[in-house]
């Protein structure tokens, strides 16, 4: 079987074994999951399905799978399609996460937590801060903080005299 021509195989799984640890699985069925290309090492892989699951897999039952940029590259995950929302992961040190809706979309948070708690929860030393912004934040006044301070007081303040003043503080 020469693996640098077209050829058909029926029925038949093709395996290429790199050695002690690489692996590539093109079968309909290779005893590990059906109707599936897999890349496998020993400490994990990728499997994409192209059945009814339609899913990518990365990593394996004992390790964390991991996707990541090549490089020192943002990582964007959106549709196929042009007009989509999309999340980015900004590549480096204090780099944002940014969840992108397109136009009147919105950016909806499902707590499945018996609680239903959303957790803000700030660094070290540092401040718990919630940032609401109208209007593109473009004008003073088009965001209030809500703020849980290190020293136990919950803070509502606005910008609109150009910097954050306290509207509301609570102890």
């Amino acid at each position: 079987f020469d693996v640098f021509s077209t050829s058909t195989l029926t029925g038949v799984s093709l395996v290429v074994d790199g050695g002690t640890s690489s692996k590539v699985y093109i079968a309909n069925n290779t005893g590990e999951d059906n109707d599936a290309i897999q890349l496998k090492s020993d400490d994990g892989g990728i499997t994409l399905h192209h059945d009814s699951t339609k899913a990518v897999y990365v990593g394996d039952n004992s390790n964390t799978g991991v996707v990541s940029s090549r490089g020192t590259n943002d990582l964007k995950l959106q549709t196929g399609n042009s007009t989509t929302g999309n999340i980015t992961i900004t590549d480096g040190a204090n780099g944002n996460i940014s969840l992108a809706p397109n136009g009147t979309g919105v950016v909806s948070v499902e707590l499945g937590h018996s609680n239903g708690a959303l957790y803000v929860k700030g660094t070290e030393g540092g401040v718990a801060r919630l940032s609401l912004a109208a209007d593109e934040a473009d004008d003073n006044g088009d965001t209030w903080n809500i703020e849980s301070k290190t020293d136990g007081k919950l803070t509502v303040s606005n910008n609109a005299s150009g910097s954050y003043v306290d509207a509301l503080e609570l102890e």
